[in-house]
């Protein structure tokens, strides 16, 4: 018995001395992926060890349960990340809508390899979008036209909404948007609305008639129509070849 009690001792000291490592390592982690966000370095996020630490900690810390635990870990690491892309410079409106997509968007996920391709996502895009607004690419007016696409692509609005948002006349924000983007307002915004479809055939199960209604496309068929011209497949080949893939 005692040599049982000692041997189960050994064991806990054992695990939680791994734990307590690679909490230790992920801490590293995840202060170099901050400063990374906030830096608006998005390409160096990429020589980073992805979420691997994370998983590890999270296979250990919840056996059980080991997709939930990597969940909790991914939703705690949006809401720092989306804070330090603030610092960082991004609009707080759009960090905060784009933390509220991102979380329900996991919530919806329930393959591991799914999971993953979203937590290493999130922290990518965040830092993407910090550096569009360091590098100075577009003026002031332009990043909030930008912004304002971005928050609201779930609902309806149109040309004259986003000039008003940016106090321009229609006619001379398409010229100004023109002018920078290099494309029309309308042409991004259908831009805007197919990637974040692509997104949702990518890591949701919503049916194609659902995300067309949702991105207020007219229908389907025009949905179908809209995303083919940019994307070079129907939605459903799309969803097909990129859906649930296998980690590599």
């Amino acid at each position: 018995m005692e040599n049982q009690f000692l041997s189960d001792v050994n064991a806990a000291i054992s695990d939680h001395s791994q734990v307590a490592t690679l909490q230790g390592d992920y801490r590293l982690f995840e202060q170099k992926l901050l400063d990374l966000v906030r830096g608006g370095r998005p390409e160096e996020l990429k020589k980073l060890s992805s979420i691997k630490k994370e998983e590890e900690a999270a296979s250990i810390l919840s056996k059980s349960s080991y997709i939930r635990s990597l969940k909790n870990h991914i939703i705690a690491l949006t809401t720092l990340v989306s804070r330090a892309a603030i610092e960082g410079g991004l609009q707080e409106e759009l960090a905060y809508s784009m933390h509220d997509r991102y979380i329900l968007q996991l919530e919806e996920l329930n393959r591991l390899d799914d999971v993953k391709r979203l937590g290493r996502t999130v922290a990518y895009t965040f830092a993407k979008k910090v550096k569009e607004i360091r590098d100075g690419r577009y003026s002031q007016t332009i990043t909030a036209c930008k912004a304002y696409i971005d928050k609201h692509i779930y609902q309806e609005f149109n040309h004259d909404d986003i000039a008003h948002h940016v106090e321009l006349s229609p006619k001379y924000l398409s010229v100004l948007f023109k002018q920078e983007v290099g494309i029309s307002v309308s042409d991004y915004i259908q831009q805007a609305k197919i990637h974040e479809a692509k997104r949702l055939l990518a890591y949701s199960k919503t049916p194609l008639s659902e995300i067309a209604s949702l991105l207020h496309f007219n229908d389907q068929s025009y949905f179908s129509r809209v995303f083919k011209k940019w994307v070079g497949a129907t939605p459903r080949k799309y969803r097909e070849t990129y859906h649930l893939l296998e980690e590599k």
